[in-house]
């Protein structure tokens, strides 16, 4: 037991063997709702299958923490992009820069915005689309959107064992819609409205043979036209932009060809082709400058606040080979293929003025997968290789218009791994895990920073190999129920950079050794699903940033309970629950910041939960609930009282009417205009007592779509 203050500025005590105690009420059914269910007539709850552990299995016999969403969840049109849904897991957040918070630990890195650029720092929960991981520059400037998508896996904690290189906290594994054989053909309009400003999406889909049983495409095509929900003001002596601030395009078009051979038994060969353009604002800033208020969604701008416009593009292609020998053995080889192009402009033309970073990737992975369906052993062993290259130019403008260098980059990283991981049933219910991942990540910086007094530069080479092991144990108590304990070892890379003198130094990786218990349930004759997951991180070199420079806090801790129920209460009624319970505490600080002991980790709440609810009203009507609360947590780990964000409950509400090939949806996301505050921030030094920053979710949103499919 132990006494620690939260983000709310009270003391709590925690007592971590509750953690232990409540899973193990989750996984003998005792803590199940109180509901009736109709025995003959109720529908049994889909099969869901991970497919981010790099072997296909079901949900039931993963040990990691994971969310599968599929369907109406993803597929409805309430929601536009990836970002949107993955916080429907528990213990996830969205943070202001675009990117997603698992378990307490910052999904963008240690760094965001110019300070990325300088130090190169990583994120720290991987995003992959079709098998292509995305890029990360500070920010997330092209979003995946939700078009056409098979599904959406949030893994919670460590995947450095099987998915490598800025997965120390997570991944996110997104699955577009695979070409058919059968005609398929789908359109969409659709149109929502949030803060009196709108946004328009059109999106089509087209998919079918070429050569009938053998060769099939696949076309979508989505769009999203229209402005954010900001409110862009002007200070006294403040020109107006020459753009519409809150103005965006957003533009994804990808294509996929399948062939599957008649006369080549049990080859499957596919190639995706991916272009997505985002034009316009990405920052969701607001301020409380010159009488307005945070709650007011307004920007005001002048010589000390700004906004920008983006203009970037992701051109990709990848290819994936999968061969099968025979029932139980079978390689899968992937190569892809990226080409990833930010850039975006700021107004008022402070400092700095533009960015331009432009980013190629390549990646090979072959995987030799065995998965008999009767046997002792199971498992997968992999080659990966990866290289990336990436220019960065950030400019000023300081007579003229002519652009000069503020700072340039020119990196390479290349990661070379092998991989593995085995099932060994010991005893008819006891199955023995077996990972490692041996990886060598070689990173080459050069960046030099012409406008500074000096021009400091780095011309430096980080060579590091890691070896992550995972061990584990799952016991089958019944048919039913199913128990896992794992412990596995994940790390993110150090870099080189500058500190607040204009001096070269570096900060080391950070590790995490993660031990996890697990419980997977069924009952009701499969009409009711629980999951829970029991998680202790031990982290070593935490990055953290302090400044402008980012530090390695020695050591830190975390630990917490995750629980996901989903039940078929009746034919007609779905319910969805989860509930997400944290603690996190640096234990050993660094010299420069010995304030940070027993402090929390940023984008860490001590609670989050959320309620689903379907219920379909005859043969044509359905509607939907979602309630998701998010405790309150600091956007920094200084645990400044004025950076705390949280602490808000956003309910969305949809009406869907089907009949035929039509559908037509409407909803209210954030029914009750609640205040989203995803981080805030703190600038009393440039103005008065009192001004703060904040990046904001949306306010209510009511939208409608239009679908046909045939």
């Amino acid at each position: 037991m132990s006494k620690t203050k939260s983000a709310s500025g009270e003391t709590a005590t925690i007592h971590a063997p509750a953690l232990l105690a409540l899973a193990i009420v989750f996984a003998n059914g005792s803590f199940l709702p109180n509901m009736a269910y109709a025995d003959e007539d109720s529908i049994n709850l889909d099969t869901l299958i991970v497919t981010g552990e790099k072997v296909n299995k079901s949900a039931k016999k993963t040990t990691t923490g994971v969310t599968v969403l599929t369907g109406d969840v993803i597929g409805d049109g309430d929601k536009k992009d990836v970002a949107d849904v993955v916080t429907e897991a528990p213990n996830v957040i969205s943070s202001g820069s675009g990117a997603t918070n698992i378990r307490g630990v910052d999904g963008g890195g240690a760094a965001t915005g110019v300070v990325s650029f300088i130090s190169g720092s990583r994120p720290r929960v991987s995003t992959s689309i079709d098998g292509i991981a995305e890029s990360w520059a500070g920010y997330m400037f092209v979003n995946g959107d939700l078009w056409d998508v098979e599904q959406v896996e949030v893994l919670r904690g460590p995947q450095s064992t099987n998915q490598g290189r800025n997965s120390i906290g997570g991944s996110i594994v997104v699955q577009t819609k695979d070409p058919s054989f059968d005609w398929e053909a789908g359109i969409r309009g659709g149109f929502e409205t949030a803060n009196d400003h709108n946004r328009y999406q059109l999106a089509g889909m087209l998919s079918g043979p070429i050569i009938d049983d053998e060769l099939a495409f696949r076309l979508a095509i989505d769009g999203l036209n229209g402005n954010g929900y900001i409110d862009y003001d002007y200070a006294d002596g403040t020109d107006k932009a020459p753009w519409d601030p809150s103005e965006q395009t957003n533009i994804n078009v990808r294509g996929k060809l399948l062939w599957e051979p008649d006369y080549i038994a049990g080859l499957s060969a596919k190639l995706t082709v991916n272009h997505r353009e985002a034009e316009g604002e990405y920052l969701n800033f607001v301020n409380n400058f010159d009488g307005h208020k945070l709650s007011d969604y307004t920007l005001t701008m002048s010589d000390y606040t700004n906004t920008r416009y983006q203009d970037s593009e992701v051109n990709s292609f990848s290819t994936d080979i999968d061969y099968a020998f025979n029932d139980a053995l079978s390689n899968v080889l992937s190569i892809s293929y990226s080409d990833y192009h930010a850039s975006f402009e700021v107004y008022p033309d402070n400092w700095p003025r533009k960015m331009d970073l432009i980013e190629t990737s390549t990646t090979l992975e072959n995987r030799v997968v065995y998965a008999p369906a009767q046997g002792h052993l199971s498992g997968m062993v992999g080659f990966y290789l990866y290289n990336s290259q990436k220019d960065l130019d950030v400019l000023i403008e300081p007579t003229e218009n002519v652009f000069n260098d503020l700072f340039t980059s020119d990196d390479e990283t290349t990661t070379l791994a092998i991989f593995g991981e085995m099932t060994y049933n010991l005893l008819e219910p006891l199955d023995l895990i077996l990972g490692a991942r041996l990886e060598n990540e070689r990173q080459d910086r050069d960046f030099v920073a012409s406008a500074w007094q000096d021009a400091p530069t780095i011309d430096a080479v980080e060579d590091e190999t890691m070896f992550l092991p995972k061990i584990g144990l799952t016991y089958a108590v019944s048919a039913d129920t199913v128990l896992g304990l794992t412990a596995r070892k994940g790390y993110n890379a150090g870099g080189a950079t500058l500190n607040s003198d204009d001096e070269y130094y570096t900060f080391d990786k950070e590790e995490v050794w993660t031990y996890e218990f697990s419980t997977r349930s069924t009952f009701l004759d499969n009409r009711l699903n629980v999951s829970t997951n029991t998680f202790y991180n031990q982290y070593k070199d935490y990055q953290a940033l302090s400044g402008i420079e980012i530090e390695n806090i020695p050591e830190g801790y975390s630990y917490g309970f995750e629980a996901e129920v989903r039940s078929s209460v009746t034919p007609t009624l779905e319910v969805y629950e989860t509930v997400g319970l944290l603690k996190s505490l640096v234990t050993k600080s660094t010299d420069e910041n010995p304030e940070w002991k027993k402090n929390e980790f940023n984008y860490a709440p001590s609670i989050n939960f959320g309620l689903g609810l379907k219920k379909y009203l005859g043969l044509s009507w359905s509607a939907g609930l979602d309630a998701n609360y998010v405790g309150e947590y600091y956007s920094t780990i200084n645990n400044d009282e004025d950076r705390i964000a949280g602490d808000y409950t956003v309910v969305d509400l949809n009406l869907t009417y089907s009949r035929g090939n039509i559908t037509v949806g409407t909803y209210v996301n954030n029914l009750f205009n609640e205040r989203v505050t995803l981080s805030q921030s703190s600038y009393s030094s440039w103005f008065d007592a009192g001004y703060q920053e904040a990046t904001l979710g949306a306010p209510r949103t009511i939208g409608m779509t239009v679908e046909y499919k045939m």
